[in-house]
């Protein structure tokens, strides 16, 4: 006698007058069928070995093969609330179906929170909960946004149920492995979230200086979103994304001050943490070793090579390496039989990239936001700036003209064509630091209107006074 007949016996025994049916299945691995009627009301039993007892109280409305309205696993939980069905005439609790907005609202979040989440505007969240038809992809990042985990069961002709694997998590990388994950969970106060327009802008930076050295897996802008369900930082190559933990990034900057023995953390060390992280997500859309030939550390481990592509991208934007080194080292994991490289191998790789990063970073002498500078001609003067070592890229904002930006740590560098509305204004004077062969080169580069001229002389350093194509006057500070 299986499950269900001694389901079926203890029902008849404790409710005289019942009426049972039982019926068998055609193959022995499909599912038993029983049907109760007691006082004019109707209970349904689906039961299999593997699956347990899925109980329904259909009425006259309601669907056919919608499956049961609730499911027990051990016989005596079942047989009570069949039982108290019957007795009572109430009817079985179905399972909660809901429509996106529904889950949002259920979770405790609006429109504007979940939008702020994934980095997207209000008007796109509305617009995909109305939506008949959505992908795979949107629908999991949108769970995962909401601190869930999208899971796909599927049920099959003979009343089993399957998981479906979850192809679309495929070229994932983990930041953290479960060590480490566990220990910065549990760190206490830390530092406020990071703003995500913020982390997104430095992804746009860090990704232009990668894709000048390297070819990158995703041909189109890589893209940032905030993501309460991953440990830290995960990089989807299939997507194109990097998800970000908000919280637990601060708490990894919290850490790393508190090893640095500092009592707050400085606004720039704190951003060299946030940018280490990124740069290190941005490493695993590199197709190769990035220092191959190079002298550098082995990459063969995939983070490995992401923590030298970190390094590089942080010391070419000018960070101190101290904020990435103890972040990589704070990631490396001790645990017996972990995949995840050491502490010493980790910071080993990061300082290895940043030693070669900072070679080619050129600072501003100045700390501002914002410097606009009027040219003559706008290709002949980004050639100029090109030389002193500056990265340009060009923008288009709108209507407006193409000119050419740059970064220079915390300034933004932009050249702009003259026109009848903004004329050239008479000419400036500012200042840069550079290296000593860069400034070989734009000597011998043809594009100085006049020779360099020594002005200043110390111990440190060497300041040259020279003139750009636009007569504008610059220092250029050399060390010594």
């Amino acid at each position: 006698m299986n499950s269900i007949e001694t389901l079926k016996r203890e029902i008849e025994r404790a409710l005289t007058g019942v009426e049972t049916r039982l019926r068998k299945p055609r193959k022995e691995t499909g599912n038993w069928w029983l049907d109760a009627k007691y006082n004019g009301h109707a209970v349904a039993v689906e039961w299999s070995a593997h699956r347990g007892f899925g109980i329904s109280t259909n009425g006259p409305d309601d669907g056919y093969g919608e499956g049961p309205d609730e499911v027990f696993s051990e016989k005596d939980s079942a047989s009570k609330r069949v039982i108290d069905l019957l007795v009572s005439g109430v009817r079985a609790v179905p399972p909660s179906d809901v429509v996106l907005r529904e889950l949002r609202a259920a979770v405790g979040f609006t429109q504007e929170q979940l939008a702020s989440r994934l980095g997207v505007q209000q008007a796109a969240i509305s617009r995909l909960e109305r939506r008949s038809d959505i992908t795979l992809s949107s629908l999991r990042r949108y769970v995962e946004a909401l601190g869930g985990e999208l899971e796909i069961n599927v049920r099959t002709p003979d009343g089993g149920q399957l998981k479906l694997l979850d192809r679309g998590k495929k070229g994932i990388a983990r930041a953290a492995c479960e060590h480490v994950h566990e220990t910065l969970t549990k760190s206490g106060d830390f530092v406020c979230e990071p703003n995500v327009a913020l982390l997104s802008n430095m992804v746009s930076s860090l990704e232009r200086a990668a894709r000048m050295r390297w070819q990158l897996a995703w041909k189109s802008d890589v893209s940032l979103r905030a993501n309460s369900g991953v440990d830290l930082a995960n990089a989807s190559l299939d997507e194109g994304t990097i998800s970000i933990n908000t919280n637990t990034l601060a708490r990894l900057a919290t850490l790393c001050a508190a090893v640095a023995s500092r009592t707050a953390l400085a606004a720039p060390l704190q951003e060299s943490v946030y940018r280490y992280v990124l740069g290190h997500e941005l490493g695993h859309f590199v197709f190769v070793d990035p220092f191959a030939g190079d002298g550098a550390v082995a990459c063969n481990d995939v983070e490995l090579k992401a923590d030298a592509v970190a390094g590089w991208l942080v010391g070419l934007v000018g960070d101190d390496p101290v904020a990435g080194s103890l972040a990589s080292s704070l990631l490396g994991c001790r645990s017996p039989g972990c995949s995840h490289p050491s502490p010493e191998q980790r910071t080993f790789a990061f300082l290895s990239g940043h030693s070669r990063g900072s070679r080619l970073c050129v600072q501003s002498a100045a700390k501002m936001n914002l410097f606009v500078l009027r040219v003559e001609d706008l290709e002949v003067s980004r050639t100029f700036y090109a030389g002193l070592g500056l990265d340009l890229f060009p923008e288009k904002h709108g209507d407006g003209p193409l000119h050419y930006s740059c970064n220079l740590r915390d300034t933004v560098m932009e050249l702009y064509p003259c026109s009848r509305s903004h004329p050239r204004p008479t000419p400036l004077r500012f200042g840069f630091s550079a290296t000593r062969e860069t400034f070989g080169r734009l000597r011998s580069s043809g594009l100085l209107p006049v020779p360099p001229r020594l002005i200043r002389q110390t111990n440190e350093a060497e300041i040259y006074l020279l003139k750009d194509p636009d007569q504008n006057a610059i220092e250029l500070e050399i060390a010594a």
